[in-house]
């Protein structure tokens, strides 16, 4: 995504929505097949499988980052050890594992007993698998913090990039300037209640962000739930033709804040 310029994308009913997802393995600009001469390109799919595609890219990318995490601090600790000629694991129990003490026998009674529920054998006899436990996890305590001050003096850029959701609007209903870095991308619906509601909220933010932020509208009429919802949408596109679409937007939204039909 260009550094320059991001979109916001206000969805103002609980539904997901289905945009093009741009993922790094496919080139966007090549279709993924081609059918009687007419190419099918990656974002297409997210008509048919949207909300599934940009879950998957979700969990792509935790995985990638947790890993990626998980490596940087194994090299950050690889990089400490090489400065004082020790290996990782010289280090580590040099700095951390020789200077974490053994529990108490009062810490491992009472850890035995929050966790008495999921044992019948008695405390005497599971003692020392007690102290083995809390010992390890106090050891990798003080590891993930010796790693994390290491961490908070080394020099590192992450450069993995999240998936990136790309939202097309329509350049003729924007509000604000045009150039505005910031570009919120508002679907809704001009019968829905919630909708009129957060009109307010979104003239503060433009007013308060004047140049910073745009406003973009896409219908999102709710047809099943609101039966007037398509035809205000229509309407507003004939707004649109006679130059006069934010003002019956303002309009049908004002209805709507006030209990009326929206149309």
């Amino acid at each position: 995504m260009n550094k320059s310029s991001f979109r916001v994308i206000f969805i103002c009913a609980a539904l997901i929505l289905a945009a093009p997802l741009i993922l790094s393995a496919q080139d966007p600009q090549k279709p993924v097949a081609i059918v009687e001469g007419q190419p099918i390109f990656e974002q297409d799919l997210m008509s048919v499988a949207g909300p599934s595609l940009l879950e998957l890219g979700k969990q792509e990318y935790k995985a990638k980052s947790d890993a990626l995490d998980k490596l940087i601090r194994k090299k950050i600790v690889e990089a400490e050890a090489k400065k004082r000629g020790l290996t990782a694991d010289e280090l580590l129990k040099q700095e951390v594992d020789s200077k974490v003490a053994d529990p108490s026998d009062e810490e491992a009674k009472g850890y035995y007993l929050a966790v008495k529920s999921q044992t019948t054998l008695p405390f005497d006899q599971i003692k020392p698998q007690v102290i083995q436990h809390l010992k390890a996890s106090a050891i990798q305590e003080a590891r993930d913090k010796f790693v994390d001050s290491l961490r908070d003096k080394a020099q590192v850029s992450i450069l993995l990039q999240a998936p990136v959701v790309h939202v097309d609007y329509d350049s003729a209903r924007v509000k604000g300037d045009p150039g505005a870095p910031v570009t919120i991308v508002e679907f809704a619906d001009f019968q829905c209640p919630y909708c009129g509601k957060v009109q307010p909220t979104l003239k503060t933010v433009l007013a308060k962000y004047q140049g910073k932020v745009k406003l973009a509208f896409r219908d999102f009429p709710l047809s099943t739930i609101h039966p007037h919802a398509e035809m205000a949408a229509e309407g507003s596109r004939c707004a649109l033709e006679q130059g006069k679409y934010w003002e019956m937007h303002d309009a049908m939204f004002g209805r709507t804040r006030h209990g009326s039909e929206g149309v």
